[in-house]
Protein backbone atom coordinates (compact mmCIF):
# COMPACT_ATOMS: atom_id res chain seq x y z
CA UNK A 1 0.00 0.00 0.00
CA UNK A 2 1.16 3.54 -0.73
CA UNK A 3 1.80 5.87 2.19
CA UNK A 4 -0.21 9.09 2.55
CA UNK A 5 1.58 12.09 0.97
CA UNK A 6 4.38 9.85 -0.34
CA UNK A 7 5.38 10.45 -3.96
CA UNK A 8 3.87 8.07 -6.50
CA UNK A 9 6.59 5.81 -7.88
CA UNK A 10 6.23 5.42 -11.65
CA UNK A 11 8.19 2.48 -13.02
CA UNK A 12 8.66 3.87 -16.49
CA UNK A 13 9.71 1.28 -19.07
CA UNK A 14 11.80 2.97 -21.77
CA UNK A 15 13.05 1.34 -24.96
CA UNK A 16 12.13 0.60 -28.54
CA UNK A 17 8.88 -0.96 -29.72
CA UNK A 18 8.80 -4.78 -29.98
CA UNK A 19 11.40 -5.03 -27.23
CA UNK A 20 9.32 -7.04 -24.74
CA UNK A 21 8.00 -4.06 -22.77
CA UNK A 22 4.45 -5.45 -22.43
CA UNK A 23 5.78 -8.73 -21.07
CA UNK A 24 7.98 -6.89 -18.58
CA UNK A 25 5.06 -4.63 -17.61
CA UNK A 26 2.79 -7.58 -16.83
CA UNK A 27 5.47 -9.53 -14.98
CA UNK A 28 6.34 -6.56 -12.77
CA UNK A 29 2.62 -6.34 -12.06
CA UNK A 30 2.83 -9.75 -10.39
CA UNK A 31 4.41 -7.93 -7.44
CA UNK A 32 1.70 -7.24 -4.83
CA UNK A 33 2.99 -3.65 -4.57
CA UNK A 34 2.81 -2.85 -8.28
CA UNK A 35 -0.02 -1.96 -10.65
CA UNK A 36 0.48 -2.58 -14.38
CA UNK A 37 -1.07 0.29 -16.33
CA UNK A 38 0.33 -0.46 -19.79
CA UNK A 39 1.10 2.40 -22.14
CA UNK A 40 -0.49 5.21 -20.16
CA UNK A 41 0.08 7.70 -23.00
CA UNK A 42 -2.62 5.80 -24.94
CA UNK A 43 -5.33 6.88 -22.50
CA UNK A 44 -6.22 10.22 -24.06
CA UNK A 45 -6.61 8.82 -27.59
CA UNK A 46 -8.39 5.79 -26.14
CA UNK A 47 -11.07 8.00 -24.63
CA UNK A 48 -11.71 9.43 -28.10
CA UNK A 49 -11.63 6.30 -30.26
CA UNK A 50 -13.02 3.64 -27.90
CA UNK A 51 -9.73 1.81 -27.26
CA UNK A 52 -10.11 -1.36 -25.21
CA UNK A 53 -8.60 -1.91 -21.80
CA UNK A 54 -6.87 -5.29 -21.51
CA UNK A 55 -9.80 -6.47 -19.36
CA UNK A 56 -11.84 -6.44 -22.60
CA UNK A 57 -14.01 -3.38 -21.90
CA UNK A 58 -13.74 -0.04 -23.65
CA UNK A 59 -11.69 2.31 -21.50
CA UNK A 60 -14.75 4.52 -20.94
CA UNK A 61 -16.69 1.50 -19.60
CA UNK A 62 -13.92 -0.21 -17.60
CA UNK A 63 -14.87 0.05 -13.91
CA UNK A 64 -11.28 0.61 -12.79
CA UNK A 65 -10.47 3.37 -15.26
CA UNK A 66 -13.82 5.04 -14.66
CA UNK A 67 -12.97 5.14 -10.94
CA UNK A 68 -9.52 6.56 -11.69
CA UNK A 69 -10.90 9.27 -13.99
CA UNK A 70 -13.63 10.11 -11.48
CA UNK A 71 -11.02 10.69 -8.80
CA UNK A 72 -8.62 12.56 -11.09
CA UNK A 73 -11.02 14.77 -13.06
CA UNK A 74 -14.49 14.28 -11.64
CA UNK A 75 -15.51 11.88 -14.40
CA UNK A 76 -14.73 10.86 -17.97
CA UNK A 77 -16.68 13.81 -19.34
CA UNK A 78 -14.42 16.28 -17.50
CA UNK A 79 -11.10 15.10 -18.96
CA UNK A 80 -9.56 18.13 -20.72
CA UNK A 81 -9.78 18.13 -24.51
CA UNK A 82 -6.74 18.17 -26.75
CA UNK A 83 -4.49 15.98 -24.59
CA UNK A 84 -4.07 13.35 -27.32
CA UNK A 85 -2.86 15.96 -29.81
CA UNK A 86 -0.52 17.51 -27.24
CA UNK A 87 0.85 14.03 -26.49
CA UNK A 88 1.58 13.33 -30.16
CA UNK A 89 3.37 16.66 -30.60
CA UNK A 90 5.56 16.22 -27.52
CA UNK A 91 6.52 12.67 -28.51
CA UNK A 92 7.14 13.44 -32.18
CA UNK A 93 10.89 13.47 -31.52
CA UNK A 94 11.26 17.05 -32.74
CA UNK A 95 10.78 18.49 -29.27
CA UNK A 96 13.10 16.16 -27.32
CA UNK A 97 16.20 18.45 -27.52
CA UNK A 98 14.10 21.46 -26.48
CA UNK A 99 12.75 19.61 -23.42
CA UNK A 100 16.24 19.76 -21.94
CA UNK A 101 16.36 23.58 -22.14
CA UNK A 102 15.31 25.84 -19.24
CA UNK A 103 13.36 28.08 -21.65
CA UNK A 104 11.23 26.20 -24.16
CA UNK A 105 9.28 27.22 -27.29
CA UNK A 106 5.83 28.54 -26.40
CA UNK A 107 3.99 25.77 -28.25
CA UNK A 108 5.96 23.09 -26.44
CA UNK A 109 5.53 24.80 -23.08
CA UNK A 110 1.76 25.02 -23.60
CA UNK A 111 1.51 21.32 -24.39
CA UNK A 112 3.77 20.39 -21.48
CA UNK A 113 1.76 22.44 -18.97
CA UNK A 114 -1.49 20.75 -20.03
CA UNK A 115 0.04 17.27 -19.92
CA UNK A 116 1.81 17.84 -16.59
CA UNK A 117 -1.41 18.80 -14.87
CA UNK A 118 -3.32 15.86 -16.38
CA UNK A 119 -0.65 13.24 -15.62
CA UNK A 120 -0.01 14.45 -12.08
CA UNK A 121 -3.73 14.01 -11.38
CA UNK A 122 -3.84 10.68 -13.18
CA UNK A 123 -0.91 8.93 -11.45
CA UNK A 124 -2.09 10.09 -8.03
CA UNK A 125 -5.56 8.73 -8.79
CA UNK A 126 -4.20 5.38 -10.03
CA UNK A 127 -2.18 4.92 -6.82
CA UNK A 128 -5.15 5.91 -4.67
CA UNK A 129 -7.68 3.66 -6.42
CA UNK A 130 -5.42 0.59 -6.68
CA UNK A 131 -3.50 1.05 -3.43
CA UNK A 132 -0.28 0.31 -5.31
CA UNK A 133 3.11 1.50 -4.14
CA UNK A 134 4.30 1.78 -7.73
CA UNK A 135 2.62 2.17 -11.12
CA UNK A 136 4.15 0.64 -14.25
CA UNK A 137 3.94 2.81 -17.37
CA UNK A 138 5.35 1.05 -20.45
CA UNK A 139 4.96 4.03 -22.78
CA UNK A 140 8.66 3.66 -23.71
CA UNK A 141 9.34 7.08 -25.29
CA UNK A 142 12.18 9.03 -23.61
CA UNK A 143 10.40 12.36 -24.07
CA UNK A 144 7.52 11.06 -21.97
CA UNK A 145 9.94 9.79 -19.34
CA UNK A 146 11.40 13.29 -19.00
CA UNK A 147 7.87 14.65 -18.73
CA UNK A 148 7.02 12.15 -15.98
CA UNK A 149 10.14 13.17 -14.05
CA UNK A 150 8.89 16.78 -13.97
CA UNK A 151 5.50 15.96 -12.41
CA UNK A 152 4.78 17.14 -8.87
CA UNK A 153 4.20 14.27 -6.45
CA UNK A 154 5.76 11.71 -8.81
CA UNK A 155 9.11 9.91 -8.66
CA UNK A 156 10.47 8.52 -11.93
CA UNK A 157 12.12 5.11 -11.62
CA UNK A 158 13.28 4.03 -15.08
CA UNK A 159 13.54 0.47 -16.36
CA UNK A 160 15.37 0.42 -19.70
CA UNK A 161 14.57 -2.72 -21.69
CA UNK A 162 16.81 -3.61 -24.63
CA UNK A 163 16.62 -6.35 -27.23
CA UNK A 164 18.84 -7.44 -30.08
CA UNK A 165 18.16 -4.84 -32.79
CA UNK A 166 17.86 -7.61 -35.41
CA UNK A 167 15.14 -9.35 -33.40
CA UNK A 168 13.31 -6.04 -33.04
CA UNK A 169 13.53 -5.41 -36.79
CA UNK A 170 12.28 -8.91 -37.60
CA UNK A 171 9.27 -8.37 -35.33
CA UNK A 172 8.43 -5.16 -37.22
CA UNK A 173 8.92 -6.92 -40.57
CA UNK A 174 6.77 -9.87 -39.49
CA UNK A 175 3.90 -7.67 -38.37
CA UNK A 176 2.34 -10.34 -36.17
CA UNK A 177 2.32 -10.62 -32.38
CA UNK A 178 0.39 -13.09 -30.23
CA UNK A 179 -1.65 -14.09 -33.27
CA UNK A 180 -2.71 -10.50 -34.01
CA UNK A 181 -1.74 -8.46 -37.06
CA UNK A 182 0.19 -5.32 -36.19
CA UNK A 183 1.89 -2.48 -38.03
CA UNK A 184 4.86 -3.39 -40.25
CA UNK A 185 7.94 -1.25 -40.83
CA UNK A 186 11.17 -1.54 -42.79
CA UNK A 187 14.52 -2.57 -41.35
CA UNK A 188 15.84 0.94 -41.96
CA UNK A 189 13.07 2.54 -39.93
CA UNK A 190 13.45 -0.06 -37.19
CA UNK A 191 17.19 0.65 -36.98
CA UNK A 192 16.48 4.38 -36.67
CA UNK A 193 13.97 3.77 -33.89
CA UNK A 194 16.48 1.56 -32.04
CA UNK A 195 19.03 4.37 -32.15
CA UNK A 196 16.51 7.03 -31.18
CA UNK A 197 14.98 5.14 -28.26
CA UNK A 198 18.26 3.93 -26.76
CA UNK A 199 20.08 7.25 -27.11
CA UNK A 200 16.98 8.99 -25.79
CA UNK A 201 17.06 6.68 -22.76
CA UNK A 202 20.57 7.92 -22.06
CA UNK A 203 19.30 11.53 -22.15
CA UNK A 204 16.46 10.57 -19.79
CA UNK A 205 18.67 8.78 -17.27
CA UNK A 206 19.77 11.85 -15.23
CA UNK A 207 16.10 12.66 -14.55
CA UNK A 208 15.34 9.30 -12.93
CA UNK A 209 15.63 8.58 -9.21
CA UNK A 210 16.58 5.01 -10.17
CA UNK A 211 17.67 3.51 -13.46
CA UNK A 212 17.75 -0.22 -14.20
CA UNK A 213 18.72 -1.82 -17.50
CA UNK A 214 17.48 -5.27 -18.50
CA UNK A 215 17.84 -7.34 -21.66
CA UNK A 216 14.73 -9.03 -23.05
CA UNK A 217 16.75 -12.18 -23.69
CA UNK A 218 17.77 -12.40 -20.02
CA UNK A 219 14.19 -11.80 -18.89
CA UNK A 220 12.97 -14.62 -21.16
CA UNK A 221 15.75 -17.05 -20.14
CA UNK A 222 15.68 -16.37 -16.37
CA UNK A 223 12.45 -14.54 -15.57
CA UNK A 224 12.34 -15.07 -11.81
CA UNK A 225 15.99 -14.15 -11.29
CA UNK A 226 15.80 -11.13 -13.61
CA UNK A 227 12.61 -9.81 -12.06
CA UNK A 228 14.03 -10.26 -8.56
CA UNK A 229 17.08 -8.18 -9.51
CA UNK A 230 14.75 -5.37 -10.65
CA UNK A 231 12.39 -5.42 -7.66
CA UNK A 232 15.29 -5.66 -5.20
CA UNK A 233 16.95 -2.65 -6.81
CA UNK A 234 13.69 -0.70 -6.58
CA UNK A 235 12.87 -1.92 -3.04
CA UNK A 236 9.64 -3.63 -4.08
CA UNK A 237 8.12 -6.96 -3.12
CA UNK A 238 9.16 -9.73 -5.55
CA UNK A 239 6.97 -10.63 -8.49
CA UNK A 240 5.02 -13.82 -7.79
CA UNK A 241 5.61 -16.49 -10.46
CA UNK A 242 4.18 -20.01 -10.54
CA UNK A 243 7.63 -21.46 -11.30
CA UNK A 244 10.99 -20.37 -12.65
CA UNK A 245 9.59 -19.87 -16.16
CA UNK A 246 5.81 -19.62 -15.70
CA UNK A 247 3.56 -16.75 -14.60
CA UNK A 248 -0.15 -16.76 -13.81
CA UNK A 249 -1.41 -13.74 -15.74
CA UNK A 250 -4.71 -12.33 -14.58
CA UNK A 251 -7.13 -9.93 -16.28
CA UNK A 252 -5.09 -6.76 -15.94
CA UNK A 253 -6.04 -3.21 -16.91
CA UNK A 254 -3.34 -2.24 -19.40
CA UNK A 255 -4.16 0.72 -21.62
CA UNK A 256 -1.97 -0.28 -24.54
CA UNK A 257 0.86 -2.50 -25.65
CA UNK A 258 1.44 -5.79 -27.40
CA UNK A 259 -1.74 -7.90 -27.94
CA UNK A 260 -0.43 -10.35 -25.32
CA UNK A 261 -1.92 -7.90 -22.82
CA UNK A 262 -5.29 -9.58 -23.51
CA UNK A 263 -3.99 -13.05 -22.57
CA UNK A 264 -4.64 -14.52 -19.14
CA UNK A 265 -3.87 -17.80 -17.41
CA UNK A 266 -0.69 -19.78 -16.83
CA UNK A 267 1.90 -18.50 -19.32
CA UNK A 268 5.30 -20.00 -19.98
CA UNK A 269 7.93 -17.34 -20.58
CA UNK A 270 10.32 -18.10 -23.44
CA UNK A 271 12.38 -16.07 -25.88
CA UNK A 272 10.88 -15.33 -29.28
CA UNK A 273 13.97 -15.91 -31.43
CA UNK A 274 12.30 -16.82 -34.72
CA UNK A 275 14.49 -14.24 -36.45
CA UNK A 276 17.50 -16.55 -36.11
CA UNK A 277 15.78 -19.03 -38.40
CA UNK A 278 13.70 -16.91 -40.75
CA UNK A 279 15.49 -13.60 -41.18
CA UNK A 280 17.48 -13.39 -44.41
CA UNK A 281 21.27 -13.09 -44.37
CA UNK A 282 20.93 -9.81 -46.22
CA UNK A 283 18.67 -8.28 -43.57
CA UNK A 284 20.84 -9.60 -40.74
CA UNK A 285 23.93 -8.07 -42.34
CA UNK A 286 22.20 -4.75 -43.01
CA UNK A 287 20.89 -4.47 -39.44
CA UNK A 288 24.27 -5.44 -38.01
CA UNK A 289 26.01 -2.71 -40.03
CA UNK A 290 23.38 -0.13 -39.05
CA UNK A 291 23.32 -0.90 -35.33
CA UNK A 292 26.67 -2.52 -34.43
CA UNK A 293 27.58 0.08 -31.76
CA UNK A 294 24.29 -0.66 -29.96
CA UNK A 295 24.80 -4.41 -30.30
CA UNK A 296 28.25 -4.19 -28.75
CA UNK A 297 27.12 -1.83 -25.98
CA UNK A 298 24.42 -4.22 -24.81
CA UNK A 299 26.47 -7.38 -25.20
CA UNK A 300 25.08 -8.92 -28.40
CA UNK A 301 27.32 -10.85 -30.84
CA UNK A 302 27.95 -9.23 -34.20
CA UNK A 303 27.88 -12.68 -35.82
CA UNK A 304 24.72 -14.35 -34.46
CA UNK A 305 24.35 -18.11 -34.68
CA UNK A 306 21.46 -18.47 -37.12
CA UNK A 307 19.70 -21.81 -37.45
CA UNK A 308 19.08 -23.81 -40.60
CA UNK A 309 15.94 -23.00 -42.56
CA UNK A 310 16.55 -19.25 -42.71
CA UNK A 311 15.24 -17.24 -45.65
CA UNK A 312 17.70 -15.83 -48.21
Amino acid sequence: MSEPNAPVDVLFIVGSGRSGSTLLDRLLGRSPEVFSAGEVRRLWAGLEDGRRCSCGEDVTRCALWRSVLERAFGGVENVPRGLARAQRRVESGLFLPFMLLPVKPKALQRDLDALRDAYARLYAAIAAVTGAKAVVDSSKTPARGILVASLPGVRLRAVHIVRDCRAVAFSWLRGVASGHRMARHSSLRSAWWSWRSNLGAAFMRPFAADYVSVRYEDLAARPRETLRSITDRLSLAPAELVSEDTAELVDDHLLGGNPMRFHSGATRIAEDDEWKEKMSRRDVLALTLLTWPLLLKFGYPLLPAQRRGRAE
